[in-house]
C-alpha cells in the first residue's frame, strides 16, 4: 500500500466518525486540491457503504458481520453490535455456563478496513492488552479468529460514559474531577511501566462506570518504548503524518516524531483542560490538518480563566497600545458596529446560557471559578501543554504528584520550589508580618540595588553612583524606623505594609525638617518605589511635597529627579503638557552637567517620544527613539534593560506612522535582548509582546495577534495578578476576539477589565476610561444599547475632565457615545458625537489617521438613517 493509499484510508476512516451530514465537507476539506486523492476517498467509502447496506430499510446501516448475531466467537454467542468506530466494530457477547454468565466486548476489524497494516495493527493492539493488568483498564479475557478470518479479542464488558460527559452529568466539582482524574493518570502511568504508550488518549477512551471507576480503553495505535518486536515502536504514519486524534494530539505528532511518554502527557493535559474548562485548548477545523497542526505546535493555549467562556462572535477594530515600561499606556480602541445587532444579541445570550451550564455543572460560579483555576492549578496544565517535550513533566507521576500537591494545598513543583514561590504559600497564613518585612525588601531593592547597578554597570558615572549609595544608607536607615515604630504599635496586626508606608511618607517633611537633604533623598526614593509598584497616586504626595520643600534648589540633583519621576506621572494622568514642561525641566539641568548625567540624559529620550508622539510628532519620536539606542548601546557598549524599553516605544512610534512591518521588527528585537538579559517575562518584555500585536492587527494578522495577546494576558496574571496593565492587556485580547466575531468572550474579558482597572486605578485611570469605553462598544454592538450608555457618558466624562477636548482619549469617547446613541436611534445626538470625534483625530493630524478609519462604518450607517 503506497502513501496516497494510506492517506485515503486514513481520511475514510476519520469520515466515517464525522456525522454523514457533514462527511462530504470534511472528505473535501482534507483532500484539498489533489482530485486523485479525492476519487480514491469517495471509491472506499462507497465501497464500504455498498457493503453495509441493506435492501431492508429497516436495518440499513447495520454492519454486514451481524450474520454473527446469534452464533459464537470461541466460547462466546455475540448477542449484539454495541459501537463502531473508523476501523473496527465492538459487539457484546456473552459467555454462558451451568452457574454462570459472562457479558464481554468482542472487538473485530470493521469489514472493508481488512488491510494488511490495518491487520498488523489489531494484532498488536490485542498482545498489548493481553500483557496489562490494572483496575482502570479494561481487562483482556480471549482472542481468536472468526470464520471470516478477520481476528478478534474479548474484553471485559464496561459499561459507562466518556469522562467529560460523565462529570457533567454527576456535577462534580472542580476539586472531585482532578480527583478521578488521578485515577486516569495511575492507568496510564502503569502502561508506561509496561513499556507501552498508548498514542490516543482522549474523553472517548477513557469512560466512566456505573460504579463511578474510570477504565482506560483502546491501545489501538499504542507502541512499546522499547520495542522487543520489530518496527513495534516506531510511529503509526500516514503520508507522514501519524495516525491520531488531532484535538489530543501532542505538537510532535503532528511532524510524524514518535510518540513517547511526553505525548502521552500532552494528551493527558488536554483531558484535564477539556474536565475544567468544557471546551478544548484550542480551537480549529479537524478537517484541516495543515492549521490544527500550526495551531497546536504554535497558538499557545487559552486560559482556563478565560476558556470557561469561550463563545459567540461578533466584529470589532483597533486595539490598545501599551507604552514604556512603568505602565501600560492604553490608546485609543473600538468595537465596530454590526448590522446584526439582533442575530448577534441572540447568539449572545445563547452563549450565555452555555458558559452557565458549565458552571452549573461544576457546582461553582464565574468567580470562585477563576479563583480556582488561578494559580497552580494552571501553571500545571500549562507544563503538561508545554510545545516542547522536554518542557513537560517527565513522566506522569510527577504530573500527578504535582495535581495531589495541588489538592493539599501543598507547594507544586512546577515552580521549581523557588524561595519566592514558597515565600507566597506562607504569606497565605502570615500574611502581616510577611507584608512588613516585604515592604522593608521592597524599599531596599529600590535603594541599594539601584546604587549598586549604577556604580558596576555604568562605571562612568562615578558621582552619581556615589549620590546614590548615600540615598541607600538613608532610606535604609529610615525604612526601618519606619517598620520599627508600627511593629511596636498595638494595632500592627491589623497594618498594612501599604498602611505603613503611606504613614512614613506623610512623616518624612516633619521629621527631616532639621536633616532636608536626608529627607529629600528618602522622600525621593519611597516616590520611586511607588512608581515601580504602579501607584501613582501614591508616588503624588511625596513628589509634590519635595519639589515644594523649602529651599529644595540647593539639591538640583535631586529637584530634577523628583521632575523627571513626576513629569511620567502627569503624562500618566493624562496632563501631556505639564509632563512636557517637568521633563524639559529636568533635562535642561542634566544637560549642564552631561558627562555626569549621561545615563539618566540618554533614559528620558524614551519618555520624551513618548510626548512627542502624544503632541503629533510620530516622526520626531522615531528618531529620537533610533537615536537614544545608538547612545545607549555605545555608551556601555552592549544592550540593557533601557535599550530594550526604547525599542518597546520605538515599536510604538513606528505603529503610529504606519510601519507595521518595521514595528514588528523592532518588537522582536527588543524581545531578544529581553530574552539575553533573562527578562523576557518582566515588563518590558511583556510590553514588547503586546505591542508587536498591534502591529500584527492593523497588517490583518489576527490569529498571530490574538496569540501575542494571549500570552501577554495570562503572563501578567501569572506573574503580577491583577493590575491597571493586566487590564489594559485583557482589552487587547478582548479586541482581537471581537475582531474575530468571538463577541462573547470579548465582552466578558471587558467587563473583568472594568472591574480591574476601577479596583486597581480608579475612576481617574486610563483603563478604566478605555475599558469603560470598549465595554459600551461590545453592549451595543450585541444589542444592549440601555446598558452601554452609562457607561459611554462615563467614560466621556472622564476623558474631558482628564485628558481635555483635544485628547485622542476623549476621541474615543466621543466615537464609543456616537455609537450608542446609533443603537439607540438616537441620530441627531450620534451625529454630534461622531462629528466632535472626527475633529479631535483630525487635530491629531497623521496620528489621527488610524483613528479616522475607524468611524467610517459609523458614518455609513448614520448616512442610512438620514
Amino acid at each position: 500500500m503506497n502513501d496516497t493509499e494510506k492517506l485515503a484510508l486514513r481520511i475514510a476512516r476519520d469520515a466515517l466518525d464525522t456525522d454523514a451530514a457533514a462527511r462530504d465537507e470534511f472528505v473535501s476539506l482534507r483532500c484539498g486540491h489533489d482530485a486523485a486523492l479525492l476519487r480514491q476517498v469517495q471509491s472506499l467509502l462507497a465501497r464500504i457503504s455498498a457493503d453495509e447496506d441493506s435492501t431492508d430499510d429497516a436495518v440499513q446501516d447495520r454492519e454486514p458481520v451481524d450474520a454473527l448475531i446469534g452464533t459464537t466467537l470461541g466460547a462466546y454467542r455475540i448477542v449484539e453490535q454495541v459501537g463502531r468506530g473508523g476501523m473496527g466494530v465492538v459487539y457484546r457477547g456473552l459467555r454462558e455456563g451451568e452457574d454462570f454468565a459472562q457479558t464481554v466486548a468482542i472487538k473485530l476489524i470493521r469489514r472493508g478496513f481488512d488491510f494488511g497494516d490495518v491487520h498488523a495493527r489489531f494484532l498488536r493492539e490485542r498482545r498489548i492488552l493481553a500483557r496489562l493488568a490494572h483496575p482502570h483498564l479494561a481487562r483482556f479475557i480471549d482472542g481468536g479468529v472468526a470464520p471470516d478470518g478477520r481476528p478478534w479479542f474479548a474484553l471485559e464488558f464496561v459499561r459507562g460514559e466518556s469522562i467529560t460527559r460523565w462529570c457533567d452529568v454527576q456535577r462534580l466539582d472542580l476539586r472531585a474531577r482532578v480527583k478521578l482524574f488521578l485515577d486516569v493518570c495511575a492507568a496510564v502511568q502503569y502502561a508506561h511501566t509496561q513499556l507501552i504508550v498508548h498514542r490516543d488518549l482522549k474523553p472517548g477512551n477513557v469512560l466512566v462506570d456505573e460504579t463511578g471507576a474510570v477504565r482506560l480503553l483502546d491501545f489501538g495505535i499504542a507502541g512499546l518504548l522499547e520495542g522487543d518486536e520489530e518496527n513495534f515502536a516506531a510511529p503509526l504514519t500516514v503520508a507522514s503524518r501519524q495516525v491520531m486524534t488531532p484535538e489530543y494530539a501532542a505538537p510532535e505528532q503532528f511532524i510524524g516524531a514518535t510518540a513517547v511518554v511526553a505525548s502521552d502527557v500532552y494528551a493527558l493535559g488536554v483531558i484535564l483542560y477539556q474536565l475544567i474548562a468544557g471546551v478544548l485548548p484550542y480551537e480549529f477545523d479537524r478537517g484541516d490538518l495543515v492549521a490544527a497542526e500550526r495551531c497546536v505546535r504554535e497558538v499557545p493555549p487559552q486560559s482556563l480563566s478565560a476558556a470557561i467562556q469561550r463563545a459567540a462572535r461578533s466584529d470589532a477594530d483597533t486595539p490598545i497600545i501599551s507604552d514604556a515600561t512603568i505602565a501600560t499606556a492604553v490608546w485609543p480602541a473600538t468595537l465596530a458596529q454590526t448590522d446584526a445587532d439582533a442575530r448577534a444579541a441572540a447568539q449572545s445570550s445563547r452563549t450565555t446560557d452555555i458558559v452557565t451550564t458549565r458552571l452549573l455543572a461544576r457546582r461553582t460560579g464565574l468567580r470562585a471559578y477563576r479563583n480556582t483555576v488561578r494559580g497552580d492549578l494552571s501553571r500545571i496544565i500549562e507544563k503538561a501543554l508545554a510545545k516542547e517535550p522536554s518542557r513537560r513533566y517527565a513522566t506522569v507521576d510527577a504530573f500527578a504528584e504535582d495535581l495531589s500537591r495541588w489538592l493539599g494545598g501543598e507547594p507544586v513543583r512546577v515552580t521549581g520550589q523557588r524561595f519566592g514561590y514558597r515565600l507566597g504559600k506562607f504569606i497565605t497564613r502570615n500574611r502581616v508580618a510577611v507584608g512588613i518585612a516585604a515592604a522593608l525588601s521592597l524599599a531596599l531593592i529600590s535603594a541599594t540595588g539601584f546604587a549598586l547597578y549604577k556604580a558596576h554597570q555604568e562605571g562612568i558615572q562615578r558621582d552619581a553612583a556615589i549620590d546614590e549609595t548615600a540615598r541607600a544608607t538613608a532610606v535604609r536607615e529610615y525604612v526601618m524606623l519606619m517598620f520599627g515604630d508600627a511593629a511596636k504599635r498595638r494595632d500592627s496586626t491589623t497594618t498594612t505594609a501599604r498602611d505603613i508606608l503611606k504613614q512614613g511618607a506623610l512623616e518624612i517633611f516633619t521629621k527631616y525638617k532639621d536633616r532636608p537633604k536626608d529627607g529629600q533623598e528618602i522622600a525621593l526614593s519611597l516616590a520611586e518605589l511607588y512608581m515601580q509598584i504602579g501607584d501613582v497616586e501614591g508616588a503624588m504626595p511625596l513628589l509634590e511635597g519635595l519639589m515644594a520643600w523649602p529651599d529644595i534648589e540647593k539639591n538640583p540633583s535631586v529637584l530634577a529627579s523628583a521632575r523627571y519621576d513626576f513629569s511620567q506621572a502627569e503624562y500618566m494622568r493624562g496632563k501631556s503638557a505639564h509632563a512636557r514642561e517637568l521633563l524639559d525641566l529636568a533635562q535642561a539641568f542634566w544637560s549642564t552637567q552631561p558627562q555626569r548625567f549621561q545615563v539618566i540624559l540618554n533614559e528620558s529620550r524614551a519618555p520624551q517620544a513618548q510626548l512627542e508622539r502624544t503632541e503629533g510628532k510620530g516622526e520626531q519620536s522615531v528618531i529620537t527613539l533610533q537615536h537614544a539606542i545608538a547612545e545607549r548601546r555605545a555608551l556601555i557598549g552592549s544592550s540593557d534593560r533601557e535599550v530594550a524599553a526604547a525599542f518597546n516605544s520605538l515599536v510604538l512610534s513606528l505603529t503610529l506612522v504606519g510601519r507595521y512591518e518595521d514595528a514588528i521588527n523592532a518588537a522582536k528585537e527588543g524581545y531578544q535582548v529581553c530574552v539575553d538579559l533573562g527578562q523576557a517575562n518582566t515588563a518590558t518584555g511583556l510590553a514588547l509582546i503586546n505591542n508587536r500585536a498591534i502591529a500584527e492587527t492593523y497588517l490583518g494578522r489576527y490569529d498571530w495577534a490574538e496569540a501575542d495577546y494571549r500570552l501577554v494576558v495570562n503572563m501578567r496574571q501569572e506573574l503580577y495578578g491583577e493590575s491597571p496593565e493586566l487590564a489594559g492587556a485583557q482589552n487587547n485580547l478582548a479586541l482581537a476576539l471581537a475582531r474575530q466575531n468571538r463577541m462573547e468572550e470579548a465582552t466578558h474579558l471587558l467587563e473583568d477589565a472594568l472591574r480591574i482597572s476601577l479596583a486597581q486605578a480608579g475612576e481617574s485611570g486610563r483603563e478604566t476610561m478605555m475599558s469603560r469605553a470598549n465595554l459600551a462598544d461590545a453592549y451595543a454592538t450585541t444589542g444592549r444599547a440601555t446598558e452601554a450608555l452609562p457607561l459611554a457618558e462615563a467614560a466621556l466624562k472622564n476623558g474631558l475632565a482628564l485628558y481635555g477636548a483635544k485628547s485622542a482619549f476623549t476621541g474615543i469617547a466621543y466615537r464609543s457615545r456616537a455609537k450608542t446613541m446609533l443603537a439607540l436611534g438616537k441620530i441627531a445626538e450620534a451625529r454630534a458625537d461622531l462629528d466632535a470625534a472626527t475633529a479631535v483625530f483630525v487635530g491629531m493630524g497623521k496620528g489621527g489617521e488610524i483613528q479616522l478609519k475607524t468611524l467610517l462604518p459609523l458614518r455609513e450607517k448614520l448616512a442610512a438613517h438620514e
